[in-house]
């Protein structure tokens, strides 16, 4: 699926020490390249009706 907000993976060439996502996120994630963090997730009840229309 085409999905509205992806992530952007940025060229490190061109964004110098500036670069916040150099790789694929997904492939940072099943390599274990990722920092452990506390993090909070909440879903409402319409949060998706925008996708609907």
């Amino acid at each position: 699926t085409d999905r509205k907000f992806k992530p952007t993976i940025e060229d490190a060439r061109i964004a110098g020490d500036n670069a916040f996502l150099t790789e694929c996120p997904l492939r940072l994630y099943k390599d274990g390249n990722f920092s452990s963090v506390p993090y909070l997730m909440i879903f409402m009840k319409d949060e998706m009706m925008s996708y609907c229309a």
